[in-house]
């Protein structure tokens, strides 16, 4: 068969992917929300896919699809629990030190995922979620499979907060002797990497169907350097958004080719005046709400999604 050719056999996988992203995965919750009003999106799909802040969104509706309205919550609850206020270090000072407390995110999730602040198994998701993250110590990138959890015993708490890692912003997060960092750094957008650990595991990819949802990124100017020994530190941030940025369009170019019109890419990125960054939580807030409330009211939009359903 061609790569991307419409054939009859049923899709019996249907994946929902999100994009990392930082505070703009506040656009993914209330889109999918939306959505999923207007066409019941989340009972027709079979497995959940994330990366960083999208590992949250996927782990949450894997965990309970009705908890949808609690995870648009969640979202900003963490978003100015962890990215408001006073940062640890200032960047300008010391460029390459985290600038939050993982500990802060941790707790939130605590909130979602356990009733009496424990670290729940991620075996326990309802529906299959796939999450990745970078190993530090062998560069590879790590999905973790909540069918196959490796230990058996593998926290949901801790797979989260492996894949939201991000370097300048986190400290690497470590578990059962092992380093992990923001799996956005090589597959932000996880729509083809979560098809290919299905295909490669024998499920063929006629039968395979992927939905990704981004963050509204838009490329930020980075302009000339400074030269000498200020150079190195001026290119930490914008090295991640554009490792983000490259993985993610890669990613969407892979699924176009290979599925053709069983994958849909949904993203609110040209209704959006400015690039906002990871961090921004109260600019995120103030913005990319609307944005995806427009988006899941655009009637082309909605068509596309009751045709991806019907696939």
């Amino acid at each position: 068969m061609q790569p991307g050719k419409t054939v009859n056999t049923p899709c019996r996988t249907s994946i929902l992917a999100f994009d990392g992203g930082g505070v703009r995965g506040v656009f993914q919750a209330c889109l999918v929300n939306e959505l999923h009003k207007r066409t019941g999106l989340l009972n027709h799909v079979t497995a959940f896919a994330g990366t960083s802040t999208g590992a949250l969104m996927a782990a949450c509706l894997a965990w309970d699809i009705r908890r949808i309205d609690e995870a648009v919550d969640l979202y900003a609850r963490i978003g100015s629990d962890v990215f408001t206020g006073l940062k640890q270090t200032p960047r300008k000072l010391f460029p390459f030190s985290p600038n939050y407390s993982a500990d802060r995110l941790a707790a939130g999730l605590k909130s979602f995922f356990s009733c009496d602040g424990s670290s729940p198994e991620f075996a326990s998701c309802k529906t299959r979620c796939l999450v990745f993250a970078i190993s530090l110590g062998t560069h590879e990138v790590i999905t973790f499979d909540s069918r196959f959890p490796s230990p058996r015993n593998l926290s949901v708490i801790d797979v989260l907060l492996s894949s939201s890692a991000a370097p300048t912003y986190f400290r690497p997060h470590t578990f059962s002797n092992r380093l992990f960092v923001d799996g956005g750094l090589g597959c932000n957008n996880p729509a083809w990497p979560s098809v290919n650990h299905f295909v490669s595991s024998g499920i063929p990819i006629e039968a395979t169907k992927v939905l990704s949802i981004g963050t509204c990124s838009r490329p930020s100017s980075i302009g000339l350097i400074p030269p000498a020994w200020r150079a190195r530190f001026m290119w930490a941030v914008p090295t991640i958004n554009i490792c983000m940025d490259t993985t993610s369009n890669a990613s969407n170019e892979y699924c176009r080719t290979m599925l053709g019109d069983r994958f849909l890419r949904l993203d609110g990125t040209s209704r959006v005046r400015e690039n906002i960054p990871l961090d921004a939580q109260r600019l995120a807030h103030k913005h990319l709400i609307d944005v995806a409330h427009s988006v899941a009211s655009d009637r082309s939009v909605i068509e596309s999604v009751e045709e991806w359903l019907s696939r």
